[in-house]
């Protein structure tokens, strides 16, 4: 134990040297919202489609903003305009309707964060780099189906809205 407190107060004194990185929330960018868009319209072209692959359900039960049922994102395939995986460590945090986060890594090394949610009609934000080449998923002009079954879990196909 002495051992153990004499290795943490020499790192109570020590300090951080540079560089050190600041995050900072931007002024100019409207933060996202915690109610699911949304919007109206019908399915158009379709942009991409998702095999998402899923743990076992987790049942939270009573929470502040309801009954909520938590299942994890484990994995998955996409095909169509963003080629690549799904990486594990998303969730599908459901309340009232199907709300999951996650992130998407396209096979040219770019990362696109998703939420994709509603009740009933489902509409997805994107986050990608705004220099990048999945920048144009950033103009949430987008729907969702309906999760469908898939291999290992669900099958998501995403339209350009009409």
């Amino acid at each position: 134990m002495r051992r153990w407190l004499a290795r943490a107060s020499r790192f109570s004194d020590s300090t951080v040297t540079e560089p050190r990185i600041q995050i900072k929330d931007p002024a100019d960018v409207p933060n996202q919202t915690w109610e699911c868009l949304k919007w109206s319209g019908s399915q158009g072209a379709t942009v991409f489609t998702e095999n998402v692959t899923l743990g076992s359900s987790i049942s939270i039960g009573a929470s502040k903003r309801g009954s909520r049922n938590i299942i994890p994102i484990t994995g998955g395939t996409t095909s169509g305009k963003v080629k690549g995986k799904i990486l594990a460590g998303g969730a599908d945090y459901q309340l009232s309707g199907l709300d999951a986060r996650y992130t998407l890594a396209p096979d040219d090394g770019e990362f696109i964060i998703v939420r994709n949610c509603g009740s009933g009609a489902l509409v997805p934000v994107f986050e990608a780099r705004t220099d990048g080449p999945y920048a144009f998923l950033n103009e949430n002009k987008y729907l969702s189906s309906s999760p469908g079954m898939g291999s290992g879990g669900v099958t998501i196909t995403f339209y350009e809205r009409k």
